[in-house]
């Protein structure tokens, strides 16, 4: 029994840590969600809480997902009283910042869906950062409350 006990923990082991790793990252998501888009509609939304858990500067430089021809990051502005969406080019987070990703501020876009998404699917996000690393998230997709 001995003998057989020490490579599976040695199994266990190994798997603990790879899983640790892959899921590392300097960045964490908190009620991450993609809301759900009406019938026909070519765009989805994205809405998230992201922490730069690292000691250092962290700089989003792109998104991707497999469910959209491309994602993009936006800001939702108000110029003149009127209020417009601009593409914005990197998010630059500090040690330890927090940023919200809502409608009335920075979000994702996912820009030409490839396929009907629907209520608790699941779509990868996956964010490219100034150093060229990625970090990857599942994100739950969310039917939108209405008022």
């Amino acid at each position: 029994m001995k003998q057989l006990l020490a490579p599976m923990v040695g199994i266990l082991i190994a798997c603990t840590a790879f899983h640790a790793k892959a899921g590392a990252g300097p960045l964490r998501t908190a009620d991450a969600c993609v809301m759900e888009p009406p019938p026909g509609s070519p765009n989805a939304v994205a809405f998230m809480s992201i922490t730069n858990m690292a000691n250092r500067t962290v700089t989003i430089v792109s998104v991707a997902t497999p469910v959209a021809k491309k994602a993009e990051l936006h800001e939702t502005a108000r110029t003149g009283g009127l209020t417009e969406m601009r593409y914005v080019k990197t998010l630059t987070l500090a040690p330890l910042e927090t940023m919200r990703l809502s409608h009335q501020g920075y979000h994702l876009m996912l820009i030409g869906l490839k396929k009907r998404l629907k209520k608790d699917d699941r779509v990868r996000l996956v964010f490219r950062l100034k150093d060229g690393s990625t970090v990857s998230f599942d994100v739950k997709v969310c039917r939108m409350k209405r008022h």
